[in-house]
């Protein structure tokens, strides 16, 4: 017996199994990165993400923009002769309050120049960097790339 009952609109329309009805979910936000996975004689270049944000202190791809000319990026910011790049499978990651989608990029190192990459890089093998503190879509492409 509910105390409502006379005032009930889902029992006067005998809906009370289908009433209240969920609200509809509202659709999250898309966001968009490139992951530049630099190889470079079996090794990988992860840097170091700050401590607030997203995945705030863990190792990490370099990001960069769909747009950013990647090549002039790479040898700006990490000394880095490339030889070559190919785009790998996209993947989709959820978040609480938005998805991102993720367009990895492999960047095959032809040389590199000591001393030039920033710091709070690491060059690591790909074994290594598996063992090390990173986000849940590091590991996948990492993954995808033993396979």
């Amino acid at each position: 017996d509910c105390p409502v009952k006379v005032h009930c609109v889902a029992y006067a329309t005998n809906q009370v199994e289908s009433l209240p009805t969920q609200r509809a979910k509202k659709a999250l936000p898309q966001k968009e990165t490139v992951m530049l996975v630099l190889w470079y004689q079996h090794q990988i270049l992860l840097e170091k993400r700050a401590a607030l944000g997203i995945w705030g202190g863990l190792w990490s791809f370099p990001e960069a923009t769909a747009e950013e000319d990647v090549v002039a990026r790479c040898q700006r910011q990490f000394g880095v002769r490339i030889s070559a790049f190919e785009c790998l499978p996209e993947l989709d990651h959820g978040f609480t309050h938005f998805k991102l989608h993720i367009a990895p990029k492999l960047v095959r190192v032809a040389s590199t120049q000591l001393g030039v990459a920033q710091p709070g890089t690491i060059w690591l093998s790909v074994s290594d960097a598996l063992g090390a503190a990173i986000p849940v879509p590091v590991r996948k492409i990492l993954s995808r790339l033993t396979e």
